[in-house]
């Protein structure tokens, strides 16, 4: 008699969230249209977000992700304007205790955006911000292979 074919076995995980794709949701949200990358050749108007460092806490229960926000416009003040702008989106959304909808968002840290030189896009003028809080970790289901 043949031996029975075992069960694949599940597991659920909790892992960090995609981060980056939360918070460009919510700054499309309210009109901020950024991305991940940043095309070769940067033009005014370009919005970068990326997940510079961060941590989980509360006994690996939540993630602190820390992300950096990107502006660059033709001038200086159009590129505090516009860094400012996505700087607003943050801070309504923690009056709002949530990231994106079902998500919910606690303790923002927001900098001050700044000017930073780009080497690469001498003709344009970028200012920078990050902002760091903690949103739930996701479940990921895992299937063993057999």
């Amino acid at each position: 008699m043949a031996e029975p074919t075992p069960e694949p076995h599940e597991y659920i995980v909790e892992a960090p969230r995609d981060a980056e794709a939360d918070v460009l949701e919510a700054l499309a949200r309210f009109g901020v249209w950024a991305s991940t990358i940043v095309p070769g050749a940067r033009g005014a108007g370009t919005v970068r977000v990326s997940r510079v460092g961060g941590d989980l806490t509360n006994q690996q229960q939540r993630d602190r992700p820390l992300m950096l926000i990107e502006v660059w416009e033709e001038t200086s003040p159009a590129a505090f304007d516009a860094a400012l702008r996505a700087w607003s989106v943050f801070r309504t959304l923690e009056n709002e205790g949530f990231l994106i909808p079902g998500v919910a968002l606690h303790n923002v840290d927001l900098q001050v955006p700044r000017a930073l030189d780009d080497e690469l896009a001498p003709d344009l003028c970028r200012v920078q911000f990050t902002v760091e809080m903690t949103i739930p970790l996701t479940e990921i289901t895992l299937t063993e292979e057999i």
